[in-house]
């Protein structure tokens, strides 16, 4: 007996039970984001038969599902207005999280709607088909020097020799022959191997590592460190925790923008985890992270490289490189 007014207070009000806010209605958002997208521009007329044969069958063809309807691209456009339109408007409410202050709304991140990075052009890590390093750099230049013939004693002599270790004095410390000064490397893997038999239990294969991770540490802490870490391994990659940016942060906007204000090089002792440093420490470097996947067809894998620290970028005020739109330097002050 109730007009369509009337019933809509009634659906508000019967959804405010245990005190708990009331939400926005979804079937509304719903049908203000269909008409949206009719207000953009899409129609029967003009799209329904391209959407018919060219988007027939998507997620199974060889396209993996880059080929999209038009009215879905106008819906995802409404539905962006309509988030947008939502923080503008309507107050955000406290999720509950443990672990996380979640009081304010401060992007769309927080609800994991961040759909690409239009601030790097890269596509892909430099290698990502192998584990294994193909490819030596200015800043990494050491090969293992694997012996050339397939004899088990110049294999074992491989194996046992300390002189095939490398020289960290001279990889720790390099020189980039496009500039003067000189350059620390804070860190790094690398990983080689060499195959002398396509049937490795004809002809075991040789395999070489190693892993470079820097910190810092208060001069007084050093000989309490070194006492700690004695005869222990330390090439465990959860040796140093490294900070991230965690999926859905810019790399332009690294690492003024408040989503990385959470985020610090310095690390407390960690007295009770093993394998991991028992002392206050900075790490002078984080990992810029972007996932692949999902509606995200502007990579070809998912991307995670090092950049310095945000504490060393503010202090030493370094920049980004002017002109360079992929995976550009950090090393300009």
């Amino acid at each position: 007996m109730l007009n369509e007014k009337q019933q809509e207070k009634y659906r508000w009000l019967s959804g405010l039970s245990n005190h708990r806010e009331a939400s926005f209605s979804r079937k509304w958002a719903q049908r203000w984001v269909c008409k949206r997208a009719y207000e953009f521009g899409w129609s029967d007329e003009l799209f329904s038969g391209f959407e018919k044969f060219c988007s027939y069958g998507r997620g199974h063809s060889l396209g993996g599902g880059a080929m999209e309807r038009v009215g879905k691209k106008y819906q995802w456009m409404a539905f962006h207005e309509f988030l947008a339109r939502l923080s503008d408007t309507y107050q955000w409410i406290n999720r509950g999280y443990s672990d996380l202050p979640d009081d304010d709304y401060e992007g769309p991140w927080q609800i994991n709607l961040r759909d690409i990075d239009p601030t790097i052009w890269a596509k892909r890590n430099g290698e990502y088909k192998t584990y294994h390093n193909e490819h030596c750099t200015w800043w990494q230049p050491y090969n293992f020097p694997f012996p050339a013939e397939d004899d088990p004693k110049a294999k074992a002599g491989f194996l046992w020799d300390e002189k095939t270790i490398p020289e960290f004095s001279k990889i720790l410390k390099r020189n980039n022959p496009e500039e003067e000064g000189e350059w620390a490397v804070l860190r790094g893997f690398w990983s080689e191997n060499k195959k002398y038999s396509a049937d490795e239990l004809d002809s075991p294969y040789l395999d070489g590592w190693f892993r470079i991770n820097a910190i810092c540490i208060r001069k007084g802490d050093f000989d309490s460190l070194l006492k700690r870490l004695k005869g222990q391994t330390l090439c465990g990659p959860s040796l140093v925790s490294v900070p991230s940016t965690q999926h859905e942060g810019f790399f332009g906007e690294y690492p003024w923008h408040t989503i990385y204000k959470h985020l610090s090089g310095w690390q407390e002792r960690q007295d009770n985890s093993r394998d991991r440093i028992p002392v206050k420490h900075f790490v002078p470097y984080a990992q810029y992270e972007w996932e692949s996947g999902g509606n995200d067809y502007s990579i070809d894998s998912s991307l995670r490289f090092n950049v310095p620290a945000k504490e060393l970028i503010q202090e030493a005020e370094l920049k980004r490189a002017q002109g360079k739109w992929g995976v550009g330097s950090m090393g300009e002050k």
